[in-house]
């Protein structure tokens, strides 16, 4: 395990790089490449590039120089060498997923659509009475980052942490949005959360400060 931390440390690191951009190519067929740095080559392989976000082939394509001598994209799982790592799995293919909150002065409203394994379609509302006070849709996107660890958000309302992952949209209209969707709480109802950290950007108050965002229904089932 500890060789996969460090091995998945330097991915992470490498996957973050800003390197100019690549094409990838639009295929459902299995593609195998060998990309080669200077004291290593990695044999990668993606089963169905379909199923994946072109950023996320980038990430995995531009894998560097460690010890893992492959790696194999196939379905829902990433295999470096003998290890095994899931996409998250809390989101169901093409359903959506309502969530919903409120406080004393706010409603907010979240629909979530898995739209493939690294992929959600989200629509995001604030609401004051009828009146919507701020609004987002658009695609996020999962990075290679889950492969180390995943987020641990607080839930305010019971103070219990638990486990999440984090989709990015870094081109939405307002900056860099971002989504948690988390595990289930006691009620079976699963959890999510939207932030934003661009300090060159006003966002509302309510959205510092909105509470979590709990699973109201699913459409699709």
């Amino acid at each position: 395990m500890k060789h996969l931390l460090t091995v998945l440390t330097i991915f992470l690191f490498i996957s973050c790089k800003k390197d100019e951009t690549t094409t990838v190519k639009s295929t459902t067929e299995a593609d195998t490449t060998a990309v080669s740095s200077a004291n290593a080559k990695t044999k990668v392989y993606i089963k169905d590039r379909s199923k994946y976000d072109p950023s996320f082939i980038k990430a995995i394509e531009n894998f560097g120089d460690t010890s893992i001598s492959s790696i194999k994209v196939i379905d829902d799982y990433i295999q470096m060498d003998n290890d095994t790592i899931h996409f998250p799995s809390e989101l169901k293919m093409d359903k959506a997923y309502e969530f919903m909150a409120s406080n004393k002065d706010h409603q907010y409203s979240l629909t979530v659509t898995k739209i493939n394994y690294t992929s959600v379609h989200y629509i995001f509302s604030i609401h004051v009475g009828e009146k919507v006070t701020y609004s987002s849709n658009g695609n996020a996107h999962l990075g290679t980052g889950f492969l180390l660890a995943g987020e641990v958000p607080e839930d305010e309302e019971t103070g219990e942490s638990y486990g999440a992952y984090e989709y990015d949209n870094e081109y939405s209209k307002d900056g860099r949005f971002e989504l948690l969707i988390g595990s289930a709480d006691e009620k079976g109802r699963l959890r999510a959360v939207v932030r934003n950290y661009n300090k060159d950007k006003i966002f509302p108050a309510e959205l510092e400060n909105m509470p979590t965002l709990r699973q109201s229904n699913t459409i699709g089932e």
